[in-house]
């Protein structure tokens, strides 16, 4: 069974990969940039059309496109990389000012099964953490497929006295 989700990601993953923009793509195919955010997040597939011209701009097969691993969508996505997914993916569940003050001057790292999440200050840091965890748990799980994980918060102002 096709699982939109992994689809969405995997097209993320190659738009993102071949430096396009949702807008840049969408007139490559031929659709809407709306269209292009609606596969990025899962909310449906492109039409059989849509998908050979797809197959066509990311240099790959229709089947390649529509039959994606979890594992191999993990072993693609370098984790800097995921970090700008999960705050693509948050941009769009959260409001602009919410977004703009608590994730927008975040940034993040992989490091021993743990994704690391840098925030400004601790104040913010703790906001994060009591806030948007499990919401920031499961966007990494639909991006990556992998659930096996750990979060860790920590303050720029804090480890730049460490």
């Amino acid at each position: 069974m096709l699982d939109n989700h992994k689809i969405g990601n995997h097209i993320l993953t190659l738009r993102k990969s071949s430096n396009l923009t949702q807008v840049e793509l969408s007139n490559l195919v031929g659709v809407s940039h709306q269209a292009v955010s609606k596969w990025e997040n899962g909310e449906c597939l492109p039409d059989i059309e849509v998908l050979l011209k797809l197959a066509k701009v990311f240099n790959q097969s229709v089947e390649k496109l529509l039959l994606v691993e979890p594992a191999s969508t993990k072993s693609n996505v370098k984790p800097d990389l995921i970090w700008e997914h999960v705050l693509e993916k948050l941009k769009e569940v959260i409001s602009k000012p919410s977004f703009d003050v608590w994730l927008k001057p975040t940034s993040a790292h992989f490091e021993d099964g743990t994704y690391v999440i840098y925030s400004p200050n601790e104040f913010s840091t703790q906001w994060l953490c009591n806030r948007y965890t499990p919401l920031i748990t499961k966007t990494i799980e639909e991006i990556t497929g992998d659930s096996s994980f750990a979060l860790e918060f920590r303050s720029l102002e804090r480890s730049a006295y460490l």
